[in-house]
């Protein structure tokens, strides 16, 4: 994965029971220089048997930390459907904030599905 985009800042999170795979959450930094003071999580998903326990949290702080640690990122963003109550929930206690709604970002058989565009930023002091 690393040798693939080529940086340290990129990665994918796995929570594990019972040796079995049960969540994942997927991060990177933009690389532009323009962007690079930014984070993205791109993908996160939780088995539905493991909903509920903290899993989904834990997997989130540990890509943002992973993405702090790395220095110089100033926001973290991501997207989440509408529909989505439970990440919806998740992401506004972990301090992001909706900017922007991008109807019918995905289509599910004849269903529209919105994205809630969410950013999360971190203080300025200790991140330069």
């Amino acid at each position: 994965f690393r040798a693939a985009w080529g940086a340290r800042d990129n990665g994918i999170l796995g929570a594990f029971a019972d040796e079995r795979l049960v969540g994942m959450c997927g991060f990177f930094r933009e690389s532009r220089v323009k962007t690079h003071h930014k984070g993205v999580i791109w993908g996160m998903y939780v088995q539905p048997p493991a909903r509920g326990q903290g899993v989904g949290r834990r997997l989130l702080n540990a890509a943002l930390e992973h993405l702090r640690a790395a220095g110089g990122i100033r926001q973290v963003n991501l997207c989440v459907t509408t529909v989505n109550r439970e990440a919806l929930a998740l992401y506004r206690a972990a301090g992001f904030r909706p900017f922007g709604l991008e109807r019918n970002a995905s289509r599910v058989g004849t269903r529209w599905l919105h994205d809630i565009h969410m950013v999360k930023r971190f203080p300025l002091r200790g991140n330069r």
